[in-house]
């Protein structure tokens, strides 16, 4: 049974990662066209922000799986585990924080290099007087 979850949760896993990566053009298309269709440096700065949190929301529950799928390939290598298959939503909810520890969790993922890539440059460059006009 464990196999399976694996499986089923890493396919989960990398679904995330090519979700993530549409956010990220589409982001970059919302904000050169916004550019090049000369909309306020603020609308297009929102879009790119709007963008970053939903991406920040994705990888925190992408790093839930991760952890599951940690725990796991923990288990499987111990012959005869008494580890229990299938609890993915059972084991996040015996440690969930509470609603601060969850916006923590979004702005952790938000500050991650691989997440802030392009967000920061495109807010920066909307916002660059002559450069959105």
């Amino acid at each position: 049974m464990l196999g399976q979850e694996w499986l089923g949760l890493q396919a989960n896993f990398e679904a995330i990662e090519q979700n993530a990566q549409w956010v990220k053009l589409g982001s970059m298309a919302l904000a050169l066209g916004g550019m090049a269709f000369h909309l306020s440096p603020l609308v297009v700065a929102g879009l790119s922000l709007l963008c970053w949190c939903q991406e920040a929301m994705l990888k925190a529950f992408q790093a839930r799986l991760g952890e599951r799928l940690l725990a796991i390939e923990d288990a499987l290598r111990v012959p005869a585990s008494e580890f229990a298959a299938m609890q993915l939503h059972s084991q996040w909810q015996q440690r969930r924080p509470g609603w601060r520890g969850l916006i923590a969790q979004y702005v952790a993922s938000a500050l991650r290099p691989t997440v802030v890539f392009p967000y920061l440059p495109l807010l920066l460059f909307s916002l660059i007087p002559g450069l959105s006009a």
